[in-house]
């Protein structure tokens, strides 16, 4: 039998814990069965029953009125629950606060009750409640954490831009070749992917677009962008992408900014800092430059960041960071102003300005001092 773990779960108020849950136990060797299709009232998807049978453990994620529909012989996740039953598997139950038993199961899920699962879930002693579940699995398949040096990272990048996908593949084709670009047309398709193959995630936020609409999946989307970071990751994000807004708080910690001000301007003058220059850093770019980004976007950076290029404004005597670093737990996360959207994202991105393209370039080859 092929070793799998199966995630069931209510969407309304379970997603981000499968998610979440997911990604934890495949970074600990755990092979794990999420579904990411919505199921209509009344249908259910075959290839979950093989699924199913394929695996040894089922996780059942109980959020609040998780259960309350069960009533229904039809309602998906009663069907799940009642077929892994059916096939003796191995049931762990996972209790987020505010979940309760319903006054009335159907008789063919009454057993659940019977099952164990590791104390409900407390978010400040998440590991803790991650290492007992595990203990709890009876696939013998546990590995130690493994850290994936950053130089073993495949040169494979993932870009999300939330604009056109055909601007943005016409933008990717000029950046340097020797990577391979993966596009995605939605934040939430990120965990479909072990982004520890990954040499670089390229996040283009033209506008105060949020990862999702729904809260709990974009703290889910959050977390995850900063564990990729944290566990050696390359993430390059733009404009708004750190904007107060967009409400990304692990993201704004992780790059030590919140962007909270902005300024109209056509075209936006680049120069570079002293530091920048005494590190040598973006050789390739002249120390003076422009592009038509349409706006600038800052905030106050943290002590510890590396500014590369400012806007000097002479009249606040400011310099404005446009593009800067920082290095975070393992890996270094990389803003860069260009962004503003209109009708269009702007000029330096849909006229591929060359100066843009030799920023990311050299953002993707720089090495970690």
């Amino acid at each position: 039998m092929k070793t799998q773990i199966f995630i069931s779960y209510r969407r309304a108020g379970g997603e981000a814990m499968a998610y979440l849950l997911r990604e934890k136990l495949v970074a600990n060797g755990y092979p794990t069965f999420l579904d990411i299709h919505s199921l209509e009232s009344g249908v259910f998807n075959e290839a979950l029953y093989q699924s199913i049978d394929e695996c040894s453990d089922v996780v059942l994620i109980l959020s609040p009125g998780a259960l309350d529909r069960c009533i229904d012989p039809e309602d998906w996740l009663k069907l799940e629950i009642c077929y892994a039953l059916s096939r003796s598997k191995n049931l762990i139950p996972v209790f987020l606060n505010g979940f309760r038993w319903p006054d009335v199961l159907p008789h063919d899920m009454e057993s659940i009750k019977k099952y164990n699962g590791p104390a409900e879930v407390n978010f400040q002693l998440f590991q803790g409640f991650l290492d007992k579940l595990m203990t709890m699995l009876s696939c013998n398949i546990r590995k130690n954490q493994v850290t994936i040096a950053t130089e073993a990272r495949q040169n494979q990048v993932l870009v999300w831009g939330d604009f056109d996908i055909g601007i943005l593949r016409k933008f990717l084709n000029k950046l340097d070749s020797k990577y391979k670009y993966f596009t995605i047309s939605d934040p939430l398709e990120l965990t479909h992917y072990d982004l520890n193959t990954y040499h670089a995630l390229i996040l283009l936020n033209t506008d105060a677009t949020k990862l999702s609409a729904r809260e709990e999946t974009r703290l889910m989307l959050d977390q995850r962008l900063s564990n990729f970071i944290e566990n050696g990751g390359l993430l390059l994000g733009t404009h708004d992408l750190i904007y107060r807004r967009t409400k990304n708080i692990l993201l704004q910690q992780a790059f030590g900014c919140i962007a909270t001000r902005f300024m109209n301007m056509e075209r936006v003058e680049y120069q570079k800092t002293e530091e920048c220059k005494e590190l040598n850093a973006f050789s390739s770019l002249e120390d003076n430059f422009s592009l038509a980004d349409g706006e600038m976007c800052w905030g106050d950076t943290a002590p510890d960041a590396t500014v590369y290029f400012a806007y000097n404004d002479a009249q606040s005597r400011n310099a404005i960071p446009l593009v800067f670093s920082r290095e975070y737990g393992d890996g270094r996360c990389f803003w860069l102003n260009t962004g503003e959207f209109k009708e269009y994202p702007p000029q330096s991105i849909c006229k591929i300005e060359k100066p843009l393209v030799q920023i990311i370039n050299e953002i993707l080859n720089m090495e970690k001092v």
